[in-house]
């Protein structure tokens, strides 16, 4: 079960840019680490460390790129009109570790994910946004894992998707509605991020 919410408070606006800010940090740290060691973009969550590493395929029709030091696979994909190659750091292999090391000087992750080994596989900046408010996320329904969905639209109106679950003890999470928030309808929090991609659109 979902619920919904919407916020205009200068307070949960300002959180969400900075955790925003945070975001954006890491991967432009990422995406010029890269750029260094040769490659155009990259793969990644909001606050993890790149996944995988891609390089412009150019006009060329080979399946596979060439063999980089450090790195695997290679493969040629499409993302967006334009072809790559895309490559993984080896897991064991003497300059990947060199590489690797690298990541430590990224700026640092949240509190909310520090000394976290897993977080329900989500280290993005909706999980810090709901841990920092006490929001539910990550909720159990049966055998469904369900996280919380949240968006900065126009640039001062957050709206929220959340998970909760009330049915079971073991695992309940009620629904939380933090003081400067309103519960909005699930028709009127679609309606609001339609409202912001047309604008985007036009």
């Amino acid at each position: 079960m979902r619920y919904y919410l919407k916020s205009t408070d200068p307070l949960h606006v300002a959180t969400l840019k900075a955790i925003k800010a945070m975001a954006g940090a890491r991967y432009q740290f990422f995406i010029a680490l890269a750029r260094e060691w040769g490659f155009d973009e990259i793969g990644m969550h909001e606050f993890g460390v790149p996944h995988f590493f891609c390089k412009l395929a150019g006009e060329g029709t080979d399946r596979k790129g060439p063999a980089i030091d450090g790195f695997k696979d290679g493969e040629r994909i499409e993302h967006e009109g334009r072809f790559y190659f895309k490559y993984t750091l080896h897991g064991k292999n003497k300059r990947a570790s060199e590489l690797r090391k690298q990541f430590s000087d990224a700026p640092p992750l949240p509190p909310e994910l520090q000394g976290e080994q897993y977080n329900f596989g989500r280290r993005d900046v909706a999980t810090v946004f709901a841990k920092r408010l006490g929001l539910p996320n990550g909720v159990f329904e049966g055998n469904r894992i369900s996280f919380a969905m949240v968006y900065l639209l126009d640039g001062d109106v957050i709206v929220c998707s959340l998970p909760f679950n009330t049915r079971t003890d073991k695992e309940a999470a009620p629904a939380v509605i933090p003081e400067g928030f309103e519960e909005i309808t699930e028709r009127a929090w679609a309606a609001e991020i339609d409202r912001h991609n047309a604008k985007i659109a036009a």
